[in-house]
């Protein structure tokens, strides 16, 4: 079977989940016995296809401001006539658009990651379209593949996507700990958050737990990894409640950031909205304990290798991460369930039950 994968998302993205996903399954899928894969993607900036492994029709070039849309546009233009010529039998596009790439008569699937646009839309600028694009790529799709069931269930309500054309696939992730980067200058215990702290992400309310607490405050420290430098909101917020020497931001390379996740004492995630949540993968591939909401797709992905609280009350945030920083054998519990909640994932599994979808999906 021939697969192709179009250039979307690679023209945005130089790193990022959904670029990651798409190379590894792309890795994976043109590695099969009876399958062939290919990206079209004429110009793009992605950093991962530029990489061995997977067969990619198409030059990476420099990222520059605000290039994603000019290079979108332009592939937009080639890429029907490339996929074309190579006689798909099925193409898989890796965002959302309007109109698809695929020849006519040629099967097309769809990965739909969250529905975050459409429960929030408040967190994103009128001017954005993505709910529109998403929406019109849905009802294109001859099958829909959700990265958690809390996704399809979300879709299905919202966008009135019949079951039938639906399928769940989980994530892998890939972190890999490196032992030659252990370099942690922080010298008092820490509590670690990692990515982007928009408003759904919840941050703020994780600030006001850690800052509640005197326990916490004193004695350990909050590291928020990547999703930029704080903003002056959030500045004015760690000034007025008094933790603006408690509070760090860091950011760096993924060798970084496994080394923050190996010497934390324990994962905050306190988000209300996920679509999957890889992070708690990779908190629980490098024993670090999970505490993290009782919300969204978190239960689906952590299982019983996590502590939850309610992501809209800080004083059940703050009560879960004292009763697991204060019993080591809590902690010894879960960096155990962990190990093992998380070998239930992996990207050689999600390509395998992607490829059952492929075949299904063209009979």
């Amino acid at each position: 079977m021939v697969v192709v994968y179009d250039h979307q998302i690679f023209c945005w993205q130089e790193y990022g989940g959904i670029s990651r996903y798409f190379f590894e399954l792309a890795k994976r899928v043109g590695q099969s016995r009876h399958f062939s894969a290919s990206i079209v993607a004429p110009l793009h900036v992605n950093s991962y296809i530029d990489q061995k492994g997977v067969k990619v029709h198409g030059i990476r070039i420099p990222k520059l401001k605000n290039s994603g849309r000019i290079l979108d546009f332009v592939d937009s233009l080639i890429c029907p006539t490339i996929v074309r010529k190579m006689k798909p039998d099925l193409l898989h596009e890796t965002y959302y658009s309007k109109k698809g790439f695929s020849p006519k008569g040629c099967p097309t699937v769809l990965t739909v990651f969250d529905m975050t646009h459409e429960k929030y839309p408040g967190e994103f600028l009128s001017r954005d379209n993505t709910s529109e694009l998403k929406k019109a790529a849905v009802n294109r799709a001859d099958h829909i593949i959700c990265i958690s069931e809390n996704t399809r269930r979300d879709m299905i309500e919202i966008l009135n996507v019949p079951s039938e054309k639906t399928s769940v696939v989980h994530l892998g992730y890939s972190l890999v700990d490196d032992s030659a980067h252990n370099d942690i200058a922080i010298s008092q215990p820490y509590l670690l958050y990692v990515g982007p702290r928009g408003a759904y992400k919840n941050f703020g309310k994780l600030l006001e737990a850690f800052a509640s607490s005197p326990h916490l405050r004193h004695n350990f420290r909050l590291v928020a990894f990547g999703g930029g430098k704080f903003s002056a909101q959030e500045l004015e917020k760690i000034d007025y409640l008094k933790v603006e020497g408690s509070v760090i931001h860091e950011s760096g390379n993924d060798a970084k950031l496994a080394a923050f996740y190996r010497n934390a004492t324990a994962f905050v995630y306190p988000s209300l909205y996920e679509g999957f949540g890889i992070p708690l993968l990779e908190a629980m591939s490098l024993d670090c304990p999970v505490i993290c909401s009782k919300a969204s797709s978190f239960p689906e992905i952590a299982g019983s290798a996590a502590c939850y609280f309610d992501p809209s009350d800080t004083g059940s945030i703050m009560e879960a991460i004292e009763k697991v920083i204060s019993l080591e054998d809590r902690r010894s519990v879960l960096i155990q369930e962990g190990r093992a909640r998380c070998r239930q994932f992996s990207w050689d599994r999600t390509a395998i039950e992607t490829m059952e979808i492929y075949k299904k999906a063209i009979q």
